[in-house]
């Protein structure tokens, strides 16, 4: 996959994901180019130069996703560092992805899609073996990176040491799990309201998955499971069920559903 990488002069952050993309394998070939400055008029005309690819722009040592939408520049990148408060605060009381998972310091998680690795870090603060997967190269390229960089920070190396990044497709993994837990990517037509600018990025680099492709994939999580695990998918409020399989139960609010499937 070619992704275009976007700076203002030299970057240790740049130096950085090369580094990744080798160790890793990731597999990205990278076209760099060097702007004078980060304008949002810059950044969107090389978007429509490059309509089909990827573009991270290093702003400020930091990789930035960009997506432009009707002329408009949209960013996003992991910043672990603005979930602290959440991450320390977490409980089932407050996050409703803890009430649908009821994990504990004892337990293995899978998270088989893990995107920006937001929902994992909740799930983490339980203290529970996380296994971040994530099968989109740039995805798990800017998850190894800022995992990196994080254990950097004070206070959060307790908390990363817990969790392993592998890049790849659940379809790969072997293991025996108490929770794997799911977030696809949501249909486009399953929203109440335009879905945040993270999500709007995410979209341009994976896609909803096909019927097919959603029973693979519960069947292989199932799979996954220990005798007494539980499978946990996280669906918009008014989305068909995953792969059409009616769960046991559904913790949901106004706007997310989790929805539950045991073992047996």
């Amino acid at each position: 996959m070619q992704i275009l990488m976007l700076t203002d002069g030299p970057s240790a952050c740049l130096d950085a994901l090369y580094r990744i993309n080798d160790e890793k394998n990731l597999g990205l070939v990278f076209g760099c180019h060097q702007l004078p400055k980060f304008g949002d008029k810059l950044l969107a005309q090389f978007a429509s130069d490059y309509p089909k690819m990827p573009m991270i722009a290093i702003i400020k040592d930091t990789p930035v996703l960009i997506k432009i939408d009707n002329r408009t520049v949209i960013k996003s990148s992991l910043n672990w560092q603005a979930l602290t408060r959440r991450i320390v605060t977490a409980g089932r009381k407050s996050e409703l992805i803890l009430q649908a998972c009821k994990i504990n310091n004892t337990m293995t998680v899978l998270d088989g899609t893990a995107g920006l690795g937001h929902d994992g870090l909740i799930l983490a603060s339980t203290g529970a073996r996380l296994t971040l997967c994530e099968s989109n190269p740039v995805l798990a390229m800017l998850l190894f990176y800022e995992y990196q960089l994080m254990m950097t920070h004070k206070n959060w190396p307790g908390l990363l040491s817990g969790i392993q990044i592998v890049h790849g497709d659940t379809a790969v993994l072997g293991g025996c799990y108490d929770c794997v837990y799911l977030d696809p990517m949501f249909p486009k037509d399953s929203y109440k309201a335009k879905v945040n600018k993270q999500m709007q990025v995410l979209h341009d680099l994976v896609a909803p998955p096909p019927l097919d492709d959603e029973i693979k994939l519960f069947d292989h999580a199932k799979s996954l499971l220990a005798t007494t695990g539980k499978l946990i998918i996280k669906r918009p409020i008014l989305a068909p069920y995953f792969a059409g399989q009616l769960p046991q139960q559904s913790v949901k609010n106004d706007v997310l559903r989790f929805d539950r499937y045991e073992v047996h």
